[in-house]
């Protein structure tokens, strides 16, 4: 995933990853982000539980989330 989020976006936009959903609240947090792609399969919470955690936080609920499987 943050090899293709690292080849969609044009020069001098960041992008962050990390491969523990714990991690993504607090780098979104952190970061105030534009836009999150989120992976279904990540270590400790899942993508869904990772999802349900952005949407209830206010600083983050209206940031729009892309939720990317690689199970087939």
């Amino acid at each position: 995933l943050s090899t293709f989020a690292g080849k969609s976006f044009l020069p001098g936009q960041k992008v962050l990853s990390c491969l523990e959903g714990k991690d993504v609240l607090s780098i979104a947090d952190r970061e105030n982000p534009d836009l999150i792609f989120l992976s279904t399969n990540l270590t400790e919470n899942n993508g869904l539980e990772c999802l349900n955690s952005i949407k209830s936080r206010n600083t983050l609920k209206d940031v729009p989330v892309i939720m990317v499987s690689t199970l087939g």
